[in-house]
């Protein structure tokens, strides 16, 4: 009973109706996935920075399961009414992405990988920023329509 109430205290936890749908977590989650990376360009990997290499995949992992829990919220939220269909292309195209990766993974070398890890979070939270401005005004929107038409059903 106490370890769920201290559990609680630590780590609240929020429902995108309380936080809006861009949440500061998706801007966490981002400024640690960055930092991860260029910390995996600067760093040079030896035997004595094993602890180093833990607390990068711990970070890593850590920002990972933002994403994860905080897209999954996204959608459910944003694709309501057909959610199962959203989820079904979420999933393939996470699969699509990692088989790119995958191939080019010999390709490429490790500067260009991160870079363009680097360059594809950017760009996921600006999408996530203008789909945020997208759904409030559409929300606006149909709030304004809807009292109109309460307005005009109260004048007749």
């Amino acid at each position: 009973m106490f370890r769920r109430f201290w559990l609680r205290q630590l780590f609240p936890v929020r429902s995108p109706r309380q936080v809006g749908r861009t949440d500061p977590v998706f801007i966490i989650a981002t400024v640690l996935n960055l930092g991860c990376l260029v910390a995996m360009v600067h760093w040079d990997p030896t035997k004595e920075h094993r602890y180093f290499l833990l607390g990068l995949l711990g970070v890593w992992g850590f920002a990972d399961g933002v994403w994860q829990s905080q897209t999954n919220s996204l959608i459910s939220a944003v694709f309501a009414d057909r959610y199962e269909s959203a989820f079904g292309c979420c999933r393939v195209w996470q699969g699509i992405s990692g088989l790119i990766v995958f191939l080019l993974s010999s390709v490429l070398c490790m500067i260009h990988k991160v870079a363009f890890i680097a360059s594809a979070c950017s760009l996921t939270i600006a999408c996530l920023i203008v789909l945020e401005i997208v759904v409030r005004r559409r929300k606006a929107r149909a709030s304004a329509e809807t009292n109109s038409a309460v307005e005009i059903q109260v004048n007749a």
